[in-house]
């Protein structure tokens, strides 16, 4: 449970859970707030670029190594 509390996809259900059922030490509620923010900015700069290099190739049909290609030059 401790770990699910620190994932990021989890973390909001597995630490409200924590927190009713047990005592929790403040720096691991922090820690999973800050691990949750960090991940939802890196998704979103991710599926900027995916979204970015969608818009690029309008037209063509996109494959795998296009995509890949075309995020890692821009």
């Amino acid at each position: 449970m401790k770990t699910l509390s620190l994932f990021p996809l989890t973390s909001p259900m597995a630490m409200f859970t924590r927190i009713a059922m047990s005592e929790v030490p403040g720096i691991e509620v922090l820690l999973s707030i800050i691990f949750l923010i960090l991940a939802t900015i890196l998704i979103g700069f991710i599926a900027a670029k995916i979204y970015r290099v969608g818009v690029l190739m309008y037209g063509t049909k996109p494959t795998i190594g296009k995509i890949i290609k075309a995020i890692r030059e821009n």
